[in-house]
């Protein structure tokens, strides 16, 4: 057979199976199915009529108007936009949810905790939480070549041991902590500061022995000398990332203060601001910052490799010149201490009272450490079984 004659059979064939399928549904077996509307999240269906037969489906029972598809669409939320849920608070963070307009359905999401969006009445235009500063506070208007630029907080004759700094006052912005401000105030146990203080004043909180833990505005650009001096219940502190300027003696005697973390921006130290620190325990410096490491924790000068301060965990880190005057003074908890060969000079009560301070290791012979100049008193008062060891000896 032709191959022409095959494909003609073939059609021939086929044109038999279609009319057979015509022929056997000549009349349609019709069932009727309801109409259902779609809603958000279910399709829904076309009113029509159906053959079991052959599966055709109809919108009338005279099969006038066949149709290919009966199933319509889910139509999906038509969500509003995200909000709050109370209670929020933005330091707290909370959840925030939407709702459908079709049918009511929500949606919910977590608010990352952020800092309070003031307005000039001290209202958060995202929250709404008000604050409510300390009562008595006393003010002094900032003028600079004519212009009032805010306020300076100067002290006050208040009773409460919570002091609450609002951001604005008269709705100019606070912007300093006076010298001597809350000196003596033993009875201070919190400070809240929602103000964007840029300067915090000589002796600001000198004395006020109740502080735990003070959290200072990122906003900080200097703090004065003896700022938290003899502030000796603090515990921890964090320099934020704008301070430049840490005057001396500011953390003087802070005995129990454990934390230390430095910030980003910081460029200038002053003398003995670190003091007596003696229990300090964990000492870190932003790595971005180009003055100062937090290598060993422990707080080195870069350009000089001074090493400021260290604590009772410290390592020295190799790479240091010098270990300043009163490093180590009063840790008690430092039991062994190894001191790089490239360390030229060690200062006056760099490791006095270190009472518990048994074995001290130079990296270096013997005689390169007699010749090494030290300080005064620079190990008065360790303890009493101290010696010195030399991990390199000449030949």
């Amino acid at each position: 057979m032709h191959k022409r004659e095959v494909t003609s059979a073939a059609a021939i064939c086929l044109s038999g199976i279609l009319l057979f399928s015509l022929a056997a549904c000549r009349e349609h077996a019709l069932t009727f199915t309801e109409g259902r509307e779609a809603t958000c999240t279910e399709p829904g269906v076309v009113a029509h009529w159906h053959c079991d037969d052959c599966g055709l489906d109809y919108l009338d029972r005279e099969e006038k108007e066949p149709i290919e598809d009966v199933v319509i669409p889910a139509k999906g939320h038509s969500f509003g936009e995200f909000r709050p849920v109370e209670p929020f608070n933005c330091l707290l963070g909370g959840e925030e949810a939407r709702y459908c307009s079709v049918c009511n359905a929500e949606e919910r999401r977590s608010i990352t905790p952020a800092a309070h969006q003031w307005d000039f009445d001290n209202v958060c235009k995202v929250c709404g939480v008000a604050c409510h500063e300390t009562e008595g506070l006393k003010y002094t208007r900032i003028v600079e070549n004519g212009r009032e630029l805010g306020y300076s907080v100067d002290g006050g004759a208040s009773e409460e041991h919570n002091l609450i700094i609002p951001r604005y006052h008269n709705s100019l912005p606070v912007l300093e902590l006076g010298e001597g401000a809350f000196e003596g105030r033993e009875d201070l146990v919190e400070f809240v500061c929602y103000a964007g203080l840029t300067s915090i004043g000589d002796s600001a909180f000198e004395g006020c022995t109740g502080f735990k833990r003070i959290i200072l505005p990122e906003s900080v650009v200097s703090i004065g000398a003896d700022a938290f001096r003899s502030c000796s219940e603090l515990e921890e502190i964090a320099i934020p990332s704008a301070t430049e300027v840490l005057g001396s003696r500011a953390f003087y005697g802070c005995s129990r203060l454990k934390t230390l973390s430095i910030g980003a921006g910081l460029a200038k130290i002053g003398r003995s601001a670190f003091f007596n620190c003696a229990s300090l325990e964990t000492i870190t410096v932003d790595a971005a910052n180009e003055t100062f490491s937090g290598a060993g924790n422990c707080l080195v000068e870069r350009a000089t490799g001074l090493l400021i301060r260290g604590g009772n965990n410290s390592k020295i880190p190799a790479g240091v010149k010098e270990i300043g005057e009163y490093a180590f003074n009063g840790c008690e908890e430092l039991r062994s201490i190894t001191i790089p060969h490239t360390v030229e000079r060690i200062g006056d009560f760099a490791f006095r009272d270190c009472t518990g301070l048994r074995e001290l290791i130079y990296e270096g012979t013997q005689a390169e450490w007699e010749a090494l100049p030290k300080g005064s008193e620079w190990n008065k008062y360790v303890h009493e079984t101290f010696t010195v060891r030399f991990s390199a000896e000449a030949e």
